[in-house]
């Protein structure tokens, strides 16, 4: 068994983009960084420390919206009626909310819907459809494959054996591949 070497390296120049004031070592050899009531800009590592963007007061959200009940028979398994009303009625939520300025405790707001995607999932298509429907002023982006329901890896509790013996390992690692590229696609 081999031993790792902690120590703070000497012999390495500093990043010239880390902040002067930070102990890089501590920083990436500690699960958590230095809490601090302060913003933290770089929250999900997607910022380059070097950078200095001004912050703009816009907070964004994104809704992943399940689709409405589906057909259990045949192969394409779209809405029942009852999905469709579902769908329908998720459409109108959203659209109540894009309708004009609203305020909370924390000041004024205006909801705003930069578009809508699925994936290639019938029922997932029909009820971007409809929610699509109830909200016009939003594009509609071609739907995309990497948004299809799988497994991303074996959940916890659960069915563990049953569910090994279904799915073969690669099969998980593709899926697993498949959902972080779509995570990467649509949220990040």
């Amino acid at each position: 068994a081999g031993t790792a070497n902690l120590e703070t390296r000497n012999d390495t120049k500093p990043n010239p983009a880390w902040p002067a004031d930070q102990d890089v070592d501590a920083h990436f050899l500690s699960a958590a960084g230095k809490w601090s009531r302060e913003w933290n800009r770089d929250w999900d590592g997607c910022q380059s420390l070097a950078e200095d963007k001004q912050v703009v007061n816009k907070i964004r959200h994104v809704l992943l919206i399940r689709h409405g009940q589906y057909q259990l028979d045949g192969k394409q398994h779209g809405l029942t009626p009852l999905g469709v009303d579902q769908s329908q009625l998720t459409g109108a939520r959203l659209a109540a909310m894009t309708a004009g300025i609203k305020k909370d405790h924390y000041g004024e707001y205006k909801v705003k819907f930069t578009h809508i995607v699925s994936s290639n999932v019938l029922r997932a298509q029909q009820t971007a459809d409809h929610i699509a429907a109830a909200l016009p002023h939003v594009p509609r982006l071609e739907d995309d494959a990497l948004l299809a329901e799988g497994y991303p890896c074996v959940p916890h509790p659960g069915d563990r054996e049953g569910l090994l013996s279904r799915l073969k390992p690669e099969v998980l690692q593709k899926e697993a591949a498949r959902i972080e590229a779509a995570f990467r696609r649509h949220i990040t």
